[in-house]
């Protein structure tokens, strides 16, 4: 199995494992391995229109970032070189995935709890957020697609969005479990 850092929990410990099947392991800063945290949550094959939709969600990101450039080349004394047909065309040309990695993103928080993104349909609204202790999914929360969660830690979820000028908001909510 191939080894790689992925996220860092709980005093600095490492979480170490392969995104493709997200056999997680916390270790020690030497590389010994602690225990195990999640074993074996296997790669999601992925229909053509969810390929499709991830193109699309690809190419328009290409095409805000051209668009955030040229309005900063007005206020900027220089500008970079404008490779957004070049991106266009390497992403036409990727090869489609038959499987995507076992989760989207990964956050750590101090206490050691894991929160896993796991992949929904294509035109979601809300990515769903797996709680995960050990190796048991102790809850869920939900952050609206045009959010990018920065942070996941002491009962609190800080999020990022972007409007149509490309203004940055930054959201902090209060993370209240149920039944404890």
């Amino acid at each position: 199995m191939e080894r790689k850092v992925v996220g860092v929990i709980a005093d600095d410990v490492l979480v170490c494992g392969s995104t493709e099947s997200l056999h997680l392991q916390r270790v020690d800063v030497d590389g010994l391995r602690l225990d195990d945290l999640i074993v074996h949550r296997t790669p999601v094959a992925v229909s053509r229109a969810e390929v499709d939709a991830l193109r699309r969600q690809e190419a328009d990101k290409i095409l805000r970032g051209q668009e955030q450039r040229r309005r900063s080349a007005a206020t900027v004394p220089f500008s970079l070189e404008d490779k957004t047909e070049e991106r266009l065309e390497r992403l036409k040309e990727r090869e489609a995935y038959r499987t995507r990695p076992a989760f989207r993103s990964l956050v750590g928080s101090s206490d050691g709890v894991l929160w896993v993104e796991d992949y929904g349909a294509p035109d979601r609204t809300e990515a769903s957020w797996a709680r995960v202790e050990g190796s048991v999914v102790t809850g869920y929360l939900t952050v609206p697609i045009g959010e990018t969660v920065l942070d996941i830690d002491h009962g609190v979820l800080l999020t990022r969005s972007e409007d149509e000028l490309g203004v940055h908001s930054v959201h902090i909510r209060r993370i209240v479990l149920s039944g404890g």
